[in-house]
């Protein structure tokens, strides 16, 4: 009879236990100037993480970077020949930069800077 409490006990914790967070989370960015971007995020490989985004509609994707600070995410498909992305997060807020191929990153523009939606 013990053994039977025992084994509901921990059916009891083990249904009670957090589930995981998820590896995929879809984040909705109110930005300026005045636009939406939808990102998708796939953290389900840390060392290959990505980001699908949603901007002026089409849908860019981009690799995780290195970053020194926040969550930087590249890709060298932008929106017109010879120009790359990137996607800079930290926290609740995030900025995407156009670039040239082969440019520097101080001189990449500011294309939007965004907050997540509540």
């Amino acid at each position: 009879m013990a053994d039977a409490a025992n084994a509901a006990d921990a059916n009891a914790v083990d249904a009670n236990a957090a589930a995981p967070a998820s590896a995929l989370r879809e984040v909705i960015y109110s930005c300026v100037p005045a636009t939406t971007i939808i990102a998708h995020y796939d953290n389900s490989d840390p060392d290959d993480a990505e980001v699908k985004i949603s901007f002026q509609g089409k849908v860019y994707d981009l690799d995780i970077a290195r970053s020194a600070s926040g969550a930087r995410y590249t890709s060298d498909d932008g929106r017109g020949p010879g120009k790359t992305l990137t996607w800079w997060t930290k926290g609740f807020e995030a900025t995407l930069y156009e670039g040239t191929k082969g440019g520097k990153p101080e001189e990449d523009k500011v294309i939007a800077t965004c907050k997540e939606k509540a």
